[in-house]
């Protein structure tokens, strides 16, 4: 069996979702951003978010048996002022049954926070993963 994966990480200036206990929800980009007035949108004077710590997808064995071919998942997040992930959703998949294992591996993502004028701030981020199972 090949298992591939590849993560690329993209720092938007678009927006964020949020994810509820168990449940994985999917909100416009307008509905994220106002249920996180305290986030900012990537602009020049922002440092962007460095990732220190990247835990890898666990692949539940159904999922390998299915021989899923090259997808794409895309995950908005909040990067909290700590450089934690304050919330988290799906964008974009077509992989349904991935969905929560993406949401809560990406949880667990740690970064160096965001900076603006020296002080750490919460950011907006876009998480892309591709997925090729086979």
């Amino acid at each position: 069996m090949y298992l591939r994966l590849i993560i690329l990480l993209l720092v938007t200036s678009i927006s964020t979702i949020s994810a509820e206990e168990k449940k994985v929800c999917k909100r416009s980009f307008e509905e994220f951003h106002k249920s996180h007035p305290e986030a900012s949108v990537l602009h020049d004077d922002i440092e962007p978010p460095v990732l220190l710590f990247k835990k890898e997808l666990q692949f539940p064995e159904s999922l390998k048996k299915k021989k899923i071919e090259l997808s794409t998942i895309a995950v908005e997040t909040v990067v909290s002022d700590t450089g934690s992930i304050k919330d988290a959703c799906i964008v974009i998949s077509k992989i349904p049954e991935l969905d929560l294992l993406v949401i809560d591996t990406v949880k667990q993502w740690k970064y160096k926070p965001a900076l603006k004028d020296g002080q750490s701030i919460p950011v907006f981020v876009t998480i892309t993963i591709r997925i090729d199972i086979r």
